[in-house]
C-alpha cells in the first residue's frame, strides 16, 4: 500500500483526531491567509488540497465571498466539515488523484504541510496534477517545512509501517517549469507560528506564492 493511501484509509482519521482540537482559532495565526491578504489576492475559485474540516476555506469564504472547495483524506474531517461548513464543496482524495474534470479549473489552489507526506512514487502525479486543475495565470499557495537542504524523518505514528516525512523546498518542483514564478513568501516557526529570522532549521517553515504563466517565455527570433 502506498504512502499515500495510508492516509487515505487511516492515518488521514487519525491525524484528524489528534489535532482537532488545536484548529480552533488556527486562522487567527495562519501565514496561508495572510499572504493573500498581503498580496491583495482576491480569489473567486479556491481549492485546498488537505483541507482538513475545511476551517481555512471557511474564512476565505467569509472575506471573500467565493466559490470553495475542499480535497481531503480523512472521512472524519470531511464529515465534521459538511456539518459545520455547509457552503464548502468536500471531495475525499489525495493530491495525486483530484476528483476534477479536465475543463473544472481553480484560480487560487492551496497545499497547506500535505507535500512532505506525499510518498516519493506519487510526487510528480501529485504536481502534475495540481497543475492540471490550476488555470493559466492562477495562483498556487505551498506551505511546508524549509530545511537548508532536503530531508527525511520517520514518521513516529505510525508503528507498523514504514514511513517518511520528506521535507524540501517544494516551490522548486514548479518554478523549475519556467512556467511558475515565485511571487513572494513567508517564513517563519512550525511551532509558535510566528514571523522568526532566526528560526533553526529543523522548525522553519515557509509559505509561498507562485504563478503560472504559460506566456512566461521570450519569443527568439532567428536571423
Amino acid at each position: 500500500m502506498s504512502q499515500d493511501n495510508v492516509f487515505l484509509n487511516s492515518e488521514g482519521d487519525n491525524w484528524f483526531k489528534r489535532n482537532m482540537s488545536a484548529l480552533v482559532g488556527a486562522q487567527d495565526h495562519d501565514f496561508v491567509i495572510s499572504l493573500i491578504q498581503l498580496y491583495n489576492v482576491v480569489p473567486k475559485n479556491v481549492l485546498e488540497i488537505g483541507a482538513s474540516n475545511g476551517w481555512r476555506l471557511n474564512e476565505i469564504n467569509q472575506i471573500y465571498d467565493c466559490n470553495c472547495v475542499a480535497v481531503e483524506p480523512s472521512e472524519l474531517a470531511i464529515e465534521a466539515g459538511k456539518e459545520k461548513y455547509p457552503h464548502i464543496e468536500f471531495h475525499r482524495a489525495v493530491a495525486n488523484e483530484l476528483p476534477f474534470k479536465k475543463d473544472q479549473k481553480f484560480d487560487l489552489v492551496i497545499i497547506n504541510f500535505v507535500f512532505h507526506w506525499i510518498g516519493r512514487d506519487q510526487l510528480f502525479k501529485s504536481v502534475s496534477e495540481i497543475d492540471r486543475v490550476l488555470s493559466d495565470g492562477g495562483l498556487l499557495i505551498i506551505g511546508d517545512f524549509m530545511p537548508d537542504s532536503p530531508n527525511k524523518v520517520n514518521y513516529h505514528h505510525i508503528k507498523d509501517k514504514q514511513m517518511w516525512t520528506y521535507k524540501q523546498d517544494y516551490t522548486k518542483l514548479f518554478t523549475c517549469s519556467n512556467i511558475y514564478k515565485l511571487i513572494g513568501h513567508m517564513t517563519g516557526h512550525h511551532e509558535t507560528k510566528k514571523l522568526d529570522p532566526f528560526v533553526d532549521n529543523k522548525s522553519r517553515m515557509a509559505v509561498s506564492l507562485l504563478k503560472k504563466d504559460y506566456n512566461n517565455y521570450s519569443e527568439q527570433k532567428l536571423d
